[in-house]
């Protein structure tokens, strides 16, 4: 198995893996270890000082995150992530050799929740952006920053369960009207990591489908205690639409 050393090896920079111009950091000196984050983390935010004693760990932007940019047509999936094993040897512009390892993490989780609400979309879209409208998330807190626009801030904290809180917060990466809205997740329920919640809204007979989308959950109880909080969530905004009380008199 060849090396990689310190003295000859760009400690950062882009490979050519699969069609991607992948971002990538190389921590330590020696055989090379291909480290495949869960989504939504990126080269350089783990490090490994351990291994890097030996080894030369290899850290990497995923498509779409971070410096690696997107391929249009190329949809996201766990496959194409672990692709970038593929590899180690590509960071210096040979193949892999037969051998070399690579170390990943257990995979994020991703739950959907839907529900049908009778109104167009654009109702219910305006409604959900609306923090007066009882039943959406920004509804009712003891502190909330609320800017919807891209690149737009939100921060929320309740007091009702715990004395000091539970701050929520994220950043708005798209918001297409009336069909999309997209933002990042974080609060300690998500032990820090980003995680990302889309929401569409698609015209079903009269009504409106909502669809939530809440992807890079940690491991799956997390991921069940979210998908129980947006069903509570998802129901009071039905049960308000369904009501009326969301239209402004």
């Amino acid at each position: 198995m060849n090396t990689l050393n310190s003295a000859t090896t760009d400690r950062q920079g882009y490979a050519p893996i699969n069609g991607l111009n992948l971002y990538y950091e190389i921590e330590g000196a020696g055989d090379p270890l291909v480290y495949i984050p869960p989504a939504f983390r990126f080269a350089g935010v783990k490090t490994f000082p351990a291994l890097a004693q030996s080894r030369a760990v290899i850290t990497v932007d995923l498509q779409r995150h971070g410096r690696t940019a997107h391929i249009q047509d190329r949809p996201l999936s766990n496959e194409q992530h672990a692709s970038v094993s593929t590899g180690p040897n590509v960071f210096r512009g040979q193949e892999r050799e037969e051998g070399e390892e690579e170390m990943t993490t257990t995979l994020a989780k991703d739950i959907t929740v839907e529900r049908t609400i009778p109104a167009p979309p654009s109702e219910v879209f305006d409604a959900w952006l609306d923090p007066k409208v009882p039943g959406t998330l920004w509804h009712e807190h003891d502190k909330l920053i609320f800017n919807p626009k891209v690149d737009g801030l939100w921060y929320l904290l309740s007091l009702a369960h715990r004395s000091e809180g539970t701050p929520h917060y994220g950043r708005f990466t798209e918001i297409n009207r009336p069909r999309l809205i997209r933002h990042s997740w974080m609060s300690r329920h998500t032990l820090g990591e980003e995680s990302m919640v889309t929401m569409t809204f698609e015209i079903k007979g009269v009504g409106t489908l909502l669809t939530l989308r809440h992807s890079g959950l940690p491991n799956e109880v997390i991921a069940n205690a979210h998908e129980q909080g947006w069903n509570s969530i998802l129901d009071k905004f039905r049960s308000t639409c369904v009501s009326g009380s969301h239209r402004r008199k």
